[in-house]
């Protein structure tokens, strides 16, 4: 395949000025982004060994977008004369190398690239496209057979982006980077979006729906799932937000002509490169022009062996016809209603779905070696049947293990990394070279020692996740409904309250209106108080409010008004949309949800739901117990504090749980140097702050914050629990060597979490991973032990045959929600709470706290 080369000339140019110092000629002009722009340009030719070059240039003057907008990149500072003299040297340069330009007047570089690329991908469909540029906006232009070279630092960090890697890093498919910027704006070229969507709020919304126009469509038919504050904004700024995709958008119909044969590189012209550079006293450019200074951060191309499969594709009506040999890959087509079956990286069957529940895929599954497939949860759903689980093994769940805290784990993306750079443009493709990794991902696996924490842990507890989303729990709609007219009339009040307060009407879901009010019509004091990065204002989220709210009382009643905003909307509103035709709510547990391996809850999310308010009570009321049976929660009590007491191998820690003392009393004792029956309220307050501040890796300046208390006191308590509790701090200074000779922590079953960036030499960002990895060992052994717990005690009710009396619901934090037949509750509950204390066999036992009642919030 033929490679064309498109270079974003001005983006280039503008980075390679601002990577580098100042630099003179030997004539004494500014050649800084000339000698950058060469640079990178050497070392695309080295990298990308193209047999096609063209470059692409701003036109001076006016586009087409700033005659539309006038405010189009108009508050871009303006750069140096110094930068613009340098233009056209490189030009010049250009020229020397016997690369085409194009420029355009009314048009910018992107979209000429924009167009030549679609030129080329019609008249050439086997030529690949490489653009090289300094910034991501020609991202969306990124599909099968074009892809971006651009650089993250500098002029030598350089990363290649691909339809895999765009999605890796956002989220989101390369088409839909134009609804992304269309949505949260872009502040660098005064692309206005919607005022008040973030980028967070544009992301969730384009990954559900897909598009702004399609939004736009959920809204209209009011079907649109969203914070209120954020349909607000979308109703009010609609077209801003369309005009914005507009700007956003690449012009791909820009009228030039563009042959590619005259863009074919000629090592002939390059003899007229040597005088130009030195000219400009480029020695050691020269040097790497002749080969003799290789660069350490190139990309490496695709080695030979490494090229794409073509599998034959076999279709089989029956797992019997698939052969019973070497490990085989699985995968969903997402477009058909078939499973690929790959025996080897050339041969993929394709059985249909309906094939799963079948006998003859009992039998297959059962007298073979294990399979491999990428989200076993998915084929358990498609008819897997249940015992046949423990033949299958999770590709997607091991490479978790092996990375944690990956943005998403799809597929495509397994295979580029681990096989440098390959691309599996089609399903049949994807599952061939599944099939290939199975090896490397196992090797790794027991190369990580990680082996066990699958077996042992991940692999039995998908089908239990499975069989909790199947049952879902109990619910009462009616319940919520009269909740919401309650809820609804206090937002009335409080809305005329705050109207009063301010002075007069306003957008309180405005964060820019609610700014202006508080800090220049009641003239509150800000300082302290951050602005927002996208709008520039002084920053009311709910974190600086709290901060003010001595200040005034409309403070208090903007939180209150917020807080009952969100829960009417996310859970009042929302949940009786999402009752199944059982009557019950089935949420999804993700299971590669997080980095320390604890279990997440999405779709809805039910681990969310606040129990200290009035209304979170109200809300888990609506959560009930079917009739004859009780829901039970089973709470492990101050898990995490017993955790690190044992690891620490703190004495008076460990005492304190033995002896059943009260540990955050013992902690405010220990500190304030005080009997315990001198410890008040506000003094526990503060050392439960410390306990978990310290586990979390707590800073003063954040425990002084929690604690409501002065930075000299904080930094006084920190130090004084530290001269008390020796063994935590031995413990905490131990994982941090470790984590800086290793580069990982691990929890006392094995787990691993991995701080690439504990040696980073950005301060915050080691000091942030130092955070993180002392957490890791305590949060992580956690979870393992709920984990472990619940495969325990799904154990035992299959073995007593109690699938229909004991049912195993839900997993908060700390805590199991079962909903248990009243007949059997006395026998049960006893069983239960002894699995989940077996659960760990460490110095400090386990305790776990039982209640029961009728609904979720009445458990006694």
């Amino acid at each position: 395949m033929k490679r064309l080369v498109l270079i974003d000339a001005h983006a280039v140019i503008h980075r390679a000025w601002h990577a580098l110092p100042p630099l003179t000629g030997p004539d004494g002009q500014p050649v800084s982004a000339v000698y950058g722009f060469v640079s990178i340009l050497l070392k695309m030719l080295k990298d990308l060994k193209p047999d096609y070059v063209a470059a692409a240039f701003d036109h001076e003057g006016p586009t087409f977008r700033h005659l539309a907008y006038e405010r189009y990149k108009a508050e871009r500072v303006k750069a140096p004369p110094a930068l613009y003299q340098q233009i056209p040297m490189v030009k010049d340069l250009v020229k020397t190398f016997g690369i085409p330009i194009t420029e355009k007047r009314g048009y910018e570089a992107d979209d000429i690239i924009g167009t030549i690329a679609g030129l080329v991908r019609r008249q050439h469909p086997d030529t690949e496209i490489i653009i090289v540029t300094g910034d991501l906006d020609t991202l969306q232009l990124v599909d099968r057979r074009t892809r971006v070279f651009t650089m993250r630092r500098g002029v030598t960090d350089t990363v290649l982006y691909d339809e895999a890697a765009v999605r890796e890093r956002y989220g989101l498919s390369p088409a839909q980077l134009i609804d992304f910027k269309g949505l949260a704006g872009d502040p660098s070229d005064n692309i206005p979006g919607v005022k008040g969507v973030g980028a967070k709020t544009a992301s969730a919304l384009l990954k559900r729906y897909g598009s702004i126009e399609k939004i736009y469509q959920a809204l209209k038919k009011s079907k649109l799932t969203a914070k209120p504050s954020a349909i607000e904004a979308l109703r009010r700024h609609e077209a801003d937000a369309l005009f914005s995709k507009t700007l956003v958008t690449i012009d791909r119909n820009v009228p030039i002509k563009f042959v590619l044969a005259s863009a074919r590189l000629r090592k002939s012209a390059f003899e007229k490169v040597r005088p130009a550079l030195e000219k400009l006293g480029f020695s050691s450019l020269i040097r790497r022009l002749g080969g003799q200074e290789a660069d350490a951060t190139s990309i490496p191309s695709s080695s030979p062996e490494l090229k794409l499969p073509s599998p034959r594709v076999i279709a089989a009506k029956t797992f019997d016809a698939v052969p019973r040999r070497a490990e085989a890959a699985m995968l969903k087509d997402p477009g058909r209603a078939l499973i690929l079956v790959a025996v080897d990286s050339s041969h993929v069957y394709e059985v249909p779905v309906a094939a799963l529940a079948g006998s003859q895929a009992r039998s297959w599954f059962a007298s073979r070696p294990p399979s491999y497939v990428f989200g076993l949860k998915s084929f358990l759903y498609m008819g897997l049947a249940f015992e046949l689980a423990n033949r299958v093994r999770d590709l997607a769940v091991i490479w978790w293990l092996l990375e944690p805290g990956r943005r998403s784990y799809e597929p495509e993306v397994l295979i580029r990394r681990e096989l440098r750079g390959v691309i599996a443009h089609t399903p049949l493709e994807t599952a061939a070279l599944l099939q290939r990794l199975i090896p490397i991902l196992e090797k790794r696996l027991h190369d990580e020692d990680l082996l066990k924490v699958y077996e042992e842990l991940e692999s039995p507890l998908t089908p239990l996740l499975y069989q909790m989303e199947k049952r879902g729990i109990g619910f009462r709609a009616a319940h919520l409904k009269k909740l919401s007219a309650r809820m609804k009339r206090e937002l009335q009040g409080l809305e005329k309250k705050i109207h009063r307060a301010a002075g007069g009407p306003f957008n309180i879901n405005s964060p820019r209106q609610l700014s202006s009010v508080l800090f220049e019509r009641l003239n509150l004091a800000p300082k302290g108080i951050r602005k927002t990065e996208k709008l520039g204002v002084i920053s009311t989220r709910e974190s600086e409010l709290t901060r003010l709210r001595h200040l005034h009382p409309i403070i208090g009643d903007i939180l209150r008004y917020r807080e009952i905003t969100k829960l009417k909307s996310t859970y009042v509103d929302a949940l009786p949309k999402l009752v199944g035709s059982d009557g019950r709510i089935h949420t999804t547990w993700n299971q590669t949800g997080t980095v320390t391996g604890r279990l997440s809850s999405q779709n809805p999310n039910l681990q969310n739901i606040p129990i200290r308010s009035e209304y979170g009570r109200e809300i888990r009321n609506a959560f009930v117990a079917e009739k004859g049976f009780s829901l039970v929660a089973c709470d492990y009590s101050q898990l995490e504090l017993r955790i690190a007491a044992d690891l620490a191998r703190d004495p008076k820690m460990i005492e304190a749980f033995r002896h059943g003392l009260d540990i955050h009393r013992l902690t405010a004792a220990e500190i304030n140097n005080l009997p315990l029956a001198d410890v008040t309220p506000e003094l526990r307050y503060q050392a439960k702050a410390l306990n978990f501040g310290i586990l979390y890796g707590m800073g003063a300046r954040a425990f002084a914050e929690s604690a409501q208390i002065s930075r000299e006191a904080a930094e006084h308590f920190i130090e004084e629990y530290f001269h008390d509790f020796q063994g935590v701090a031995r413990f905490l200074e131990e994982t941090r060597d470790f984590v800086r000779a290793n580069g990982y922590t691990k929890t006392a079953f094995g787990r691993k979490r991995f701080f690439p960036d504990i040696a980073a030499t950005n301060f915050r960002l080691a000091r942030e991973a130092e955070r993180q990895a002392v957490n890791h060992p305590i949060q992580g052994t956690a979870a393992d032990i709920m984990k472990k717990g619940m495969i325990a005690i799904q154990r035992w009710i299959d073995n007593k045959g109690w699938g229909k009396e004991v049912r195993m619901l839900l997993q908060i934090h700390d805590e199991l929600i079962f909903e248990i037949s009243q007949s059997i509750l006395k026998e049960a509950i006893p069983e239960i709470r002894r699995l989940m204390e077996g659960a760990w066999s460490g110095t400090v036992s386990m305790k776990v706290e039982v209640k029961q009642g009728p609904s979720w919030g009445e458990l006694e």
